[in-house]
């Protein structure tokens, strides 16, 4: 079916676009996009930062020649704050009372100056529960992105940030799919987050978000090559850890490894406190780590856990892929979640 949204991915110095839609039961990839080495809109509040960022934005909507103008938009979970809840069916009036009581809990801003969106994932009615989503994002972003949206010529329609993107895209998808408890690794480019997908409910319960992504591998191979930015993200994309190159990173990327693995460790250890008998059937990655050869399986090593990368193609019509795709899907999905979103 013919969708009217389009989606745009904003990172601090990278974008993303995807028109995509439904046929038949599979996703179908009308359009790509990714472009680095933008302008840094997060964390500069200059006006003319925008502006120039929408013109760059603007020109690639045009060159894929994207001609719906409903934009729904995603930030990172790095400029936002998400927590999964269990509460009790409530009038509405009531839960988002009780919501903003929780929200105060683990946002470092004051209520006023943010915006909460929530999500009831799952409600069972026998045990009158909901589990519910909150995500929460400084009102002063927010407004930044609208005048963003406006300036690209769009219609502002939804913003979300990855872990309400994903969430959403594995309970749509995953459901007839896996039926074993797996944890789902979302490598950001800043902080990166970790989904438990519950097979006894097909839903992810479960989420944990830590300032830790792409930019710290990056950081390592700057500074232990002297590399500058750009030549350290081609270093990275094109070795990772295959370790048959002439550069092995394998050494010089070991803290970053050891920082992800204990974070792992921390989840997968949290997860089996309150469920002592429980098996992670696997753990699979998406994003950023497209973009670092291998680092999956070195992950694997340390945690002697079968790891993957994401495939979707049991999910997408394979003839509508473009030909000239940089990337894995996996690098995307967040952002084909989001411009299915209506």
């Amino acid at each position: 079916m013919a969708n009217d949204f389009f989606s745009l991915e904003l990172g601090n110095d990278f974008f993303r676009l995807a028109d995509v839609e439904m046929a038949n039961n599979k996703i179908k990839i009308n359009s790509l996009f990714f472009q680095d080495n933008t302008l840094p809109i997060f964390s500069n509040d200059n006006e003319q930062t925008i502006i120039e960022e929408a013109k760059i934005i603007e020109k690639a909507i045009n060159n894929l020649k994207i001609k719906k103008n409903n934009l729904n938009v995603i930030i990172p979970d790095y400029y936002s704050y998400s927590r999964i809840v269990e509460m009790p069916i409530l009038k509405e009036k009531e839960l988002l009372s009780a919501i903003k009581y929780q929200a105060d809990q683990f946002i470092p801003l004051p209520l006023e100056e943010t915006t909460i969106d929530l999500d009831i994932i799952y409600e069972d009615k026998k045990e009158n529960k909901n589990l519910v989503l909150i995500v929460a994002s400084s009102q002063k972003l927010v407004d930044k992105i609208e005048k963003l949206v406006q300036l690209i010529g769009c219609i502002p329609n939804n913003l979300e940030n990855e872990i309400s993107s994903f969430s959403r895209f594995a309970n749509i998808f995953f459901q007839n799919f896996y039926n074993k408890n797996k944890i789902f690794v979302n490598i950001g480019n800043e902080s990166s987050t970790f989904y438990f997908y519950n097979q006894q409910n097909s839903l992810i319960t479960e989420v944990h978000s830590f300032e830790g992504g792409f930019n710290l591998f990056l950081k390592e191979i700057e500074i232990n090559l002297n590399f500058d930015r750009q030549k350290a993200k081609e270093t990275l994309k094109t070795i990772g850890f295959n370790q048959q190159s002439s550069v092995n990173l394998l050494e010089i990327l070991k803290p970053t490894i050891v920082v992800f693995t204990k974070e792992l460790e921390k989840f997968i250890f949290s997860l089996k406190e309150r469920q002592k008998d429980m098996i992670i059937d696997e753990i699979v990655f998406f994003n950023f780590v497209c973009q670092i050869p291998l680092l999956e399986k070195e992950l694997e090593k340390y945690l002697g856990i079968k790891t993957s990368i994401l495939n979707l193609d049991n999910f997408v019509n394979q003839s509508s892929l473009p030909k000239n795709l940089d990337n894995n899907l996996a690098f995307y999905v967040n952002l084909i979640s989001t411009a299915l979103l209506k």
